[in-house]
C-alpha cells in the first residue's frame, strides 16, 4: 500500500508512480514502496516503454532512470520525456533534441518544438516566424503534417 503521506500521486506508469511530497518528486512501485526519493523540484513521468526520466534539480535538467541514478547531467534549461528514443531539450534559450545517450542528435537552435513525439516520422519546430518539420536526424523535410500547437511549459 502506498504511504499517505504523499501530497500526490500520479498514475502508475511502467510500474512506477510518480508522487509528490512537500512539492518534491520521486516515484514509487506498484506495491507503494518509494523506489526514487522524492528531491526534484519537477520532473516528467516515464513515458511507456521508457526507461528514462526528465528531473529538475534547483534550475537544471536533467535524466535519471528507474534506479534514480543520473544517465545524462543536469545541463539543460528544460527537458521533456524520452518518446520514440529522443527527448526535447532546451539550452541557451533554444530546442533541439538529444538521443539517450545525451548526444544532440536535432541541433539546439530552435525557438520552439512542437510535436515531440515523431510519431508521424518528424517533429514540428520554430525559428523566428517559420515553422519546418524535422526528421530524426535533424534534416529539415517537406513532408506536410498537423498539428496543434499545446505549450508544454
Amino acid at each position: 500500500m502506498i504511504d499517505m503521506k504523499y501530497n500526490v500521486i500520479w498514475y502508475n506508469r511502467n510500474g512506477l508512480s510518480l508522487v509528490e511530497y512537500n512539492k518534491k518528486y520521486g516515484w514509487v512501485d506498484e506495491d507503494g514502496y518509494e523506489v526514487i526519493a522524492p528531491i526534484y523540484d519537477e520532473a516528467q513521468n516515464f513515458e511507456p516503454g521508457e526507461r528514462i526520466a526528465a528531473v529538475k534539480i534547483d534550475d537544471k535538467w536533467g535524466f535519471i532512470n528507474k534506479k534514480g541514478k543520473v544517465v545524462i547531467p543536469f545541463i539543460f534549461q528544460k527537458a521533456y520525456s524520452f518518446e520514440n528514443g529522443l527527448a526535447a531539450v532546451k539550452m541557451n534559450g533554444k530546442y533541439g533534441y538529444i538521443n539517450k545517450q545525451g548526444n544532440i542528435v536535432v541541433p539546439i537552435i530552435y525557438d520552439d518544438v512542437y510535436n515531440y513525439d515523431f510519431d508521424t516520422g518528424v517533429a514540428a519546430v520554430k525559428i523566428g516566424e517559420k515553422y519546418y518539420n524535422v526528421d530524426k536526424n535533424g534534416n529539415r523535410t517537406i513532408k506536410k503534417i498537423r498539428f496543434t500547437i499545446n505549450k508544454k511549459n
